[in-house]
């Protein structure tokens, strides 16, 4: 993860899977539309120390569990329902 040079996760990348730990690179500039919703098996968020992070889309971390997470101090813009939980 330390020397990735990946910079955008697209959207949907990691829809509705079983994905546990979410590792984001440094140098992620932009979070992408449904990146990580549903993944209900979600156990915790890591931004790499010094993240680059500009902009979390829309639902980019919708309904899935989030007990805690840290924003990096890089992100200028949340959009809509970046973060909404569904509930039953």
């Amino acid at each position: 993860m330390e020397y990735s040079q990946l910079q955008i996760i697209n959207s949907s990348a990691f829809f509705d899977t079983k994905i546990k730990i979410i590792k984001i690179p440094q140098h992620v500039k932009e979070i992408g539309v449904n990146a990580f919703s549903y993944c209900d098996q979600h156990e915790e968020n890591v931004f790499s120390e010094n993240s680059e992070l500009i902009i979390i889309k829309n639902n980019s971390f919708s309904c899935m569990v989030l007990n805690k997470i840290l924003i990096p101090l890089s992100v200028v813009e949340i959009q809509r329902y970046a973060f909404i939980v569904a509930l039953n």
